[in-house]
């Protein structure tokens, strides 16, 4: 072979890798993770987070005593709405906060009897979503279709909808 080719063939090889490894940092699927308070998270160093999301007049206005923050994009302690509902204290004496960024959150939250005096607050109804897909016929009737089933006393959700979509009609 010639080795003019040969070079030319490896250089465009280096080259392919370093432009896959360049643009791999770039991506939302990084997989840069991190162990924050034994709850795994996703960091990005490039992702610049906006931390006044998390300020909320409830604090104040209910005492809350903790606010946990749900974040797809990793700027939340958690990324998902259940994991951040099992992180709070059963029988909390004051009010717990759970404040949701924005976006669509696909996963069915239940919210114990144990998990009283919780507030779960959106960034605002048109911008924050739960959606799960139980109906009546695929979820053994409506008692069991919900996306968000409270059977906790002293609930208050604030700022977000709550949706049933039936993804066999989507």
């Amino acid at each position: 072979m010639n080795t003019k080719s040969d070079t030319l063939f490896w250089l465009s090889a280096v080259a392919v890798v370093l432009l896959s490894i360049f643009i791999s940092f770039y991506t939302q699927d990084s997989n840069i993770t991190k162990f924050e308070n034994q709850t795994l998270t996703r960091s990005y160093w490039f992702l610049a987070c906006d931390e006044t999301k998390w300020k909320s007049p409830l604090v104040a206005k209910y005492g809350v005593g903790l606010t946990l923050t749900v974040d797809q994009k990793g700027c939340g302690k958690f990324n998902s709405i259940q994991k951040a509902v099992d992180a709070v204290s059963d029988n909390a004496p004051k009010p717990t906060l759970i404040i949701v960024d924005s976006g669509t959150y696909w996963e069915k939250v239940v919210v114990a009897n144990t998990k009283s005096n919780l507030i779960i607050q959106g960034q605002g109804y048109t911008n924050t979503f739960i959606v799960w897909d139980d109906t009546a016929a695929n979820s053994n009737g409506t008692y069991y279709s919900y996306p968000v089933g409270v059977f906790a006393a002293k609930f208050i959700a604030h700022d977000i909808s709550f949706k049933i979509i039936d993804k066999l009609v989507l």
